[in-house]
């Protein structure tokens, strides 16, 4: 059985958020991870063009029905044709997930993430006071501290 990681994040990433996303796609992929994303622009481009880029296999769940859409770097698509609502069936593809950046679409996947249990990694998410705060994100400021975070993660 394939292990997978949904990566998720805005399609339109600051330089550094997108540098990072290709990061961990190839790091993800180099530890013999799938990477999943929503398989368009921006952090999900970066993440899967990283994890391409490190011979490993990339799925993308797309909003559309047409895969032509996907970006390509997508080695797998799903068409869903059910557009946002795709965003919960990303989520529940991943053993856990990687955040990277901020928008309206990524902050309703960390809500349902945590809804649904997954362990979520995080890089520029903003602290919330009274949520966010279980121990079930796992807030990174670089890409080292993500490795180290995430192995740390996988060992347990």
């Amino acid at each position: 059985m394939y292990r997978i990681v949904s990566v998720i994040g805005p399609s339109e990433p600051t330089r550094k958020e997108y540098e990072i996303a290709y990061g961990i796609g190839g790091f993800l992929a180099s530890m013999g991870f799938v990477v999943a994303t929503g398989g368009k622009s921006g952090i999900m481009e970066a993440a899967l063009k990283g994890a391409r880029d490190s011979g490993g296999l990339t799925l993308g769940i797309l909003p559309e029905s047409d895969s032509s859409l996907a970006n390509p770097f997508v080695d797998i698509p799903v068409s869903t044709g059910i557009h946002e609502i795709r965003n919960f069936v990303l989520v529940n593809t991943g053993m856990v997930i990687v955040s990277i950046g901020i928008s309206e679409g990524t902050m309703i996947e960390i809500s349902y993430s945590l809804k649904v249990g997954k362990t979520i990694f995080a890089y520029n998410l903003p602290e919330i006071k009274g949520l966010f705060e279980d121990g079930r994100i796992i807030r990174f400021k670089n890409f080292e501290e993500f490795v180290e975070e995430f192995k740390n993660f996988m060992e347990v």
